[in-house]
């Protein structure tokens, strides 16, 4: 069988699309940013969602308990970042929150770096594998220690002591599609992921806390965690899938059709 793409060239594609083109910082302004609705999806340390009643969620102490992977990856209000405490109502962010991982505190060149990024973890590996089996239908035990794997890395409980054993291809793809959300956060992986499920919340309205109630560094227990609408948005699922083929291209193949709504 011819193989058509090389492990190089999956490689090479992976640091073109994928990765972030620039570092986050604290001394200029940040390329990179933070929402809402990307910090409520890290669920509690006991594994369940923020929205579950069971899971012991407070929304005046909304970081209390959670998975670590949220502290490892975003700087929330009120947390250290180098000696400093985060204070949002003092920043220019619009949620209140700014990435962690591949941060350089104090660098002001975010375009030319050289902190070396990953272009492919172990984690993805098995939660390719994992994904693999989960669209051909094969729903049984090794799905679940693919998953469990990488819970276990940051100490998540298993899937079967949360959400149980048994679970269909649909239960299993929810869950996979969050493990990737949340272990590879600022990583690149989110947009291309929901290019391919063909998720329509790929676009969606920027949620934000109201910065003004946090702005007391001397009584962090004082703040009101109250969420905003940023920025409304809007998705055109009939297009927004898939981009245009350059016009340079169907002028140069007329056996070429060009992609819905362009």
């Amino acid at each position: 069988m011819r193989r058509l793409l090389s492990f190089p060239f999956l490689i090479l594609v992976r640091m073109s699309v994928v990765l972030p083109r620039a570092l986050p910082s604290f001394t200029v302004w940040s390329k990179p940013n933070v929402t809402v609705d990307a910090i409520d999806s890290f669920y509690m340390a006991n594994g369940l969602p923020i929205t579950d009643p069971k899971s012991g969620y407070n929304e005046q102490d909304p970081y209390k308990n959670r998975d670590p992977r949220l502290g490892w990856s975003v700087v929330l209000p009120g947390s250290q970042y180098g000696s400093v405490t985060y204070i949002p109502a003092t920043d220019q962010v619009p949620c209140g929150a700014r990435p962690r991982k591949y941060a350089d505190i104090g660098s002001t060149n975010v375009d030319d770096y050289s902190i070396n990024t990953i272009v492919l973890r172990y984690a993805d590996i098995l939660l390719f594998r994992a994904e693999a089996l989960i669209e051909q239908g094969q729903t049984g035990q090794e799905v679940y220690n693919l998953i469990d794997q990488v819970r276990a890395r940051v100490g998540m409980p298993k899937v079967e002591d949360v959400e149980g054993t048994g679970l269909s291809k649909e239960e299993l793809r929810k869950i996979l599609r969050h493990e990737r959300r949340v272990e590879f956060f600022f990583e690149g992986e989110r947009y291309i992921d929901m290019l391919r499920w063909k998720d329509p919340s790929l676009v969606h309205n920027v949620i934000g806390y109201d910065r003004s109630l946090l702005s007391n560094p001397a009584s962090l227990s004082t703040w009101t965690f109250k969420k905003v609408l940023v920025e409304e948005r809007k998705f055109d699922s009939a297009k927004g899938f898939l981009w245009p083929i350059p016009l340079d291209d169907m002028q140069n193949n007329e056996n070429l059709t060009q992609n819905p709504g362009y």
